[in-house]
């Protein structure tokens, strides 16, 4: 990926711009030819090496992005796993 001019963007508009493309860059180098990972496969394998395979901020991440989208009991189920 080159460097993008995002200083005018909002979150939700870097996501859109960047979430695809880099979906799409590592479906096409971390996998076989014939592989077709699911989005959120990519996305669990992005997730597993940007937090270099720590369980604990890998669930972190997760609780998160439940939190953000307003899953609280989940959140809290989750919580009492970990």
């Amino acid at each position: 990926m080159t460097n993008l001019n995002t200083e005018n963007l909002s979150s939700d508009e870097v996501i859109k711009l960047v979430m695809p493309a880099l979906i799409k860059d590592v479906k096409a180098k971390a996998y076989v030819q014939d592989a077709a990972p699911s989005d959120a496969e990519v996305l669990g394998l992005i997730v597993s090496k940007f937090n270099q395979w720590d369980r604990d901020s890998i669930f972190e991440t997760f609780v998160e992005a439940l939190e953000d989208s307003n899953f609280h009991s989940d959140v809290d189920t989750v919580r009492e796993l970990v």
